[in-house]
């Protein structure tokens, strides 16, 4: 039995390898095309700007979006805890570079969050989980109260999955998504009522590790609320 091949390309090729997936990305539309065992033809799958119909995303720049937020359920508040690293998981439906992350403070305190992407690893336990640093951006949290923007110019590969660390050097109230918001992507808690909404480790002092720790707690609160500027 032959080898099943994959490609990513802006436009579906004239010559087509027998056998293969493509992934067709043109300015934001995702179009998935299977071939033939000759080559001589293809079949598509799925295609639009909403990675396949399943969720809309289009580009919306002066309303940026929010990680986790599924809905337009009214966002919320969140006081953050200390030094402990919350994870979220992100994918979007297409590819999406970014111009900067922003949070949005409503009750300041003098001090630093760290917001981090990382790439995704199978654990030994065959859990998913954060696995290497991709970029960061330090944004303050001290007064005056409001948004705070950083720039950033990361590229989303669409259909990867990514997790958002953010982590703050004191304790700061940031505007949250409502965990009524979020899919349940994280599961549910064992013999309880409760969503996992993110995983989070306390740390003693403050900043994002380069590796994600697999030592992860389930953590059922409101996230805060991390917006991405395109």
């Amino acid at each position: 039995m032959s080898s099943i091949k994959f490609f990513k390309v802006t436009s579906l090729p004239a010559v087509l390898e027998p056998n293969s997936v493509y992934l067709v990305n043109t300015a934001g539309s995702l179009n998935i095309h299977i071939s033939d065992n000759t080559g001589t033809s293809a079949i598509q799958l799925s295609g639009g700007n909403t990675g396949g119909g399943l969720i809309a995303y289009p580009v919306r720049k002066e309303t940026p979006k929010i990680v986790g937020d599924n809905n337009i359920y009214a966002l919320t508040t969140q006081a953050m805890v200390t030094r402990r690293l919350y994870f979220i998981p992100f994918i979007t439906p297409r590819e999406l570079t970014l111009t900067a992350f922003r949070i949005s403070v409503t009750n300041q305190s003098n001090g630093n969050a760290d917001i981090g992407v990382y790439s995704n690893i199978k654990i030994a336990n065959g859990n998913d989980n954060p696995y290497e640093l991709l970029t960061s951006v330090t944004l303050p949290t001290g007064a005056p109260k409001g948004d705070k923007t950083a720039a950033n110019t990361f590229t989303f590969e669409p259909n990867v999955l990514y997790w958002f660390g953010i982590m703050c050097s004191s304790a700061p109230t940031l505007r949250a998504v409502n965990i009524y918001s979020m899919a349940s992507s994280l599961g549910r808690v064992v013999d309880s009522n409760n969503g996992v909404s993110h995983l989070y480790k306390d740390y003693a002092t403050f900043g994002l590790p380069s590796l994600g720790p697999t030592d992860l707690v389930s953590g059922t609160s409101n996230i805060p609320a991390i917006y991405l500027v395109e």
